[in-house]
């Protein structure tokens, strides 16, 4: 059996040790506290850009202002499904989620200077 929230190999129990018992409930905690806030930032980071669309008449600029909102929100809230944390550990889930909404920021910033000739 594998640790929930290392991934390390334990015999007793679903962690491998107390702290790793802590962290998890404290991460689970947060979740709770912090889901509200998560999904209005989630659809914040929708709903504004696609309003943009309509206002002005910058949908490239949108799509790529969406794509930066939603990996931030990815990074400041790094909740995987519980499939994600079942395959990976808790703190592995954690890494590939802000890890992907940093590579979403940098993507989307990276288009913005490149396809709407700031550069």
């Amino acid at each position: 059996m594998r640790c929930k929230y290392c991934g390390k190999d334990t015999e007793a129990g679903r962690f491998c040790s107390e702290k790793c018992r802590s962290d998890f409930e404290a991460f689970e905690s947060r979740v709770q506290r912090q889901r509200n806030r998560f999904f209005v930032c989630f659809a914040i980071s929708i709903v504004l850009p696609v309003a943009i669309m309509f206002v002005v008449d910058a949908d490239l600029a949108a799509l790529l202002l969406m794509i930066v909102f939603l990996g931030l929100t990815f990074m400041i809230f790094p909740f995987c499904t519980p499939e994600t944390a079942e395959s990976f550990s808790l703190k592995t889930s954690i890494r590939v989620a802000r890890g992907l909404g940093a590579a979403m920021v940098v993507v989307g910033l990276m288009l913005m200077l490149f396809c709407m000739d700031l550069i």
